[in-house]
């Protein structure tokens, strides 16, 4: 049959936890490449290198990234550091 909105997503991440993914983390918005790779570098390095479980580095990422954005733009908009 035909796809609703939101269902090939939703199948995508269904995909992952079925292959025995323990997170999955996904955007439904356009994600800037530059502003992605520093929260990710900034959760690998919470998680890995300061002992975080993953969802308190995550948490601190989103957070750090959530101050940049404020900092260097006025304002806290989820579109600025959320994707």
């Amino acid at each position: 049959g035909e796809l609703q909105a939101g269902e090939g997503v939703a199948g995508l991440r269904m995909a992952f936890v079925v292959a025995g993914a323990r997170s999955v983390l996904q955007s439904l918005w356009e994600v800037p490449a530059d502003q992605s790779l520093e929260q990710a570098e900034a959760f690998y390095d919470k998680w890995l290198k300061q002992n975080k479980t993953r969802y308190g580095a995550f948490r601190a990422a989103q957070l750090e990234a959530l101050q940049k954005a404020r900092t260097t733009t006025g304002s806290g908009h989820p579109w600025l550091w959320a994707g």
